[in-house]
């Protein structure tokens, strides 16, 4: 066999190969449209992985793809639409702006949060305890306690329970020495 020959022959092969995958990348397109969008959205996904070979978890993988693209969007657009605009009422600018404001509640920080768990308890907390009370991420209550005890307003004891700490002395300013 010639050079040439060797390569027209490779060359086909590359062509055939080429096509072979894009029937194979539009096959498992199909495939994903129809277990998320599709009539498939209620197969579980073993039998999925039964009937095409595609793994359970890329199945599951893309149906939380799928949500997260069509579905939360939505909903964030929806949480944060735009506040609607006053009636003229002839009052100042910055008074529509309190009014909408107001209408939301705020949404109190994460230390807060941690020291209204130990302030409502009558007795030292564990971390533990501060985070299924107050439904934040153990770790998030982990910071927040060692961002708060630092600032001396919570004292971890020996037994890993936390307490309020001392209240600090307020630091006069100039004019009040």
């Amino acid at each position: 066999m010639t050079a040439d020959t060797h390569e027209a022959v490779l060359g086909a092969f590359g062509s055939i190969r080429r096509q072979q995958q894009e029937a194979e990348r539009e096959t498992t397109r199909q495939i994903r449209e129809y277990v998320t969008a599709g009539a498939g959205a209620g197969v579980p996904a073993s039998a999925v992985h039964r009937l095409t070979g595609i793994r359970s978890d890329t199945v599951d993988r893309w149906r939380v793809e799928h949500h997260a693209e069509h579905h939360v969007p939505r909903a964030r657009a929806q949480a944060f639409a735009p506040i609607p605009k006053p009636k003229e009422t002839g009052k100042a600018a910055g008074s529509a702006v309190a009014a909408a404001a107001s209408a939301v509640p705020p949404v109190p920080a994460t230390v807060d949060r941690v020291l209204d768990v130990v302030t409502a308890a009558d007795r030292p907390v564990r971390q533990k305890d501060i985070a299924e009370v107050s439904r934040l991420n153990k770790g998030t209550v982990s910071k927040a306690v060692t961002r708060l005890a630092r600032e001396g307003r919570l004292v971890r004891l020996d037994d890993g329970t936390v307490t309020l700490g001392v209240p600090a002395a307020p630091v006069p300013n100039r004019s009040q020495l």
